[in-house]
This record gives C-alpha cells, structure tokens and sequence, in this order.
C-alpha cells in the first residue's frame, strides 16, 4: 500500500512537473525540481535522524502515546479518532493498555466512567464478569500494548524499510529523469 502511494505520489509530480514545464516554461520546471529535490532531501536526512537517534524516537513515541491514552481515550465507544485507534490496537493485538492494564488507573477513561479498564481489554468480550472492574487477569489481557507495537514494527521492518528504499531510488531516478530532459529540451 505504501509502495502504490509512493508511485501515485511520484506519477503525479511527473506530470505536475511537465505541466508547469510546458505552461509556464523551463523557468518553473527548474523551481519545482528544486522543491522536488528539496522533500527528497528531508526525507533522506529524516530516516537517517530516526534511525540514528531511535532510542529518543522511541521515548517521544512512548510519551505522546501514553500520553493519548491517559488524556483523550474515550473508550469502545467513542468516535474520536484516538479512541478508535486505541480500540482497534487492543482487539487486534489482544492486549491492554500501554504497559498493562493499570494504565487506566487515573486517566479521563476512568475518571468519566468509574471503571478500571474498557470492554476492549477482556479476553472475552461477551464475559459478563469482564465488566470493567473485575481485575481478573483470566478475564482480561494483562500484557500492555506498546512492546506489542514495537515488535511489529521490528518484525515488519524489512518490508517497511524496502519499500521506503525503492520509493527513494525511484523518486531520484524521477528526478534524475526530469533534468536528463530539460537539459536536451531547452
């Protein structure tokens, strides 16, 4: 999926590119290869940052998600995005919480409710014990969900880290394609 967005992006520059070439002249086209240039740039100078610097990265990600869950999860129910996501990372990956299941223990979840851990987090989602305040490990996953997340994305990463590096070589091979043909066409 994020190949075929990769090759959509890059399709569209081409002819964003050729568009400006032949409305406006050789003049545009230089400016928008160099804006071109300019993104392809940062996100090389990004992934070397992130993976230089992964221990601060995983600390901010760590932060701002703990964060999410303690200040704007609404619950199974909710619409919000935050909880929607949160909802699905729980059911999906059968855990609960960031750490476990007492992350809740203050948060806006429980404060607005009254329960210790939403629907999401029991093993059994028809359990009329897992009610919210049963603090059962039988009755609910006990495992917290960041260390999950991390070891998919770790399992992941070859696939994740192939297709940013074929949407980097093809985005210089476009661009290298670009100033082969304004050099020929002036």
């Amino acid at each position: 999926m994020l190949f075929c967005s990769g090759i959509i992006f890059i399709a569209g520059g081409v002819l964003f590119g050729l568009g400006l070439w032949i409305r406006y002249g050789a003049g545009s086209f230089i400016q928008f290869f160099c804006i071109v240039s300019i993104i392809y740039m940062t996100e090389v100078v990004g992934a070397v940052l992130i993976f230089i610097y992964k221990d601060i990265v995983e600390s901010v990600v760590r932060n701002t998600s703990r964060d999410s869950l303690m200040n704007a999860y609404a619950g199974p129910v909710a619409t919000d995005t935050i909880s929607q996501s949160w909802n699905l990372i729980m059911l999906k990956y059968q855990c609960c919480g960031f750490d476990n299941y007492t992350d809740f223990t203050g948060s806006q979840f429980s404060s607005t409710t009254g329960l210790s851990y939403p629907k999401t987090c029991c093993v059994n989602l028809k359990e009329p014990a897992c009610d919210g305040k049963n603090m059962k490990t039988t009755l609910i996953h006990a495992k917290g969900c960041f260390r999950t997340m991390i070891s998919v994305i770790q399992q992941q990463s070859t696939i994740i880290g192939s297709t940013a590096a074929g949407i980097c070589v093809l985005e210089v091979c476009v661009v290298r394609r670009r100033s082969v043909i304004w050099e020929c066409c002036p």
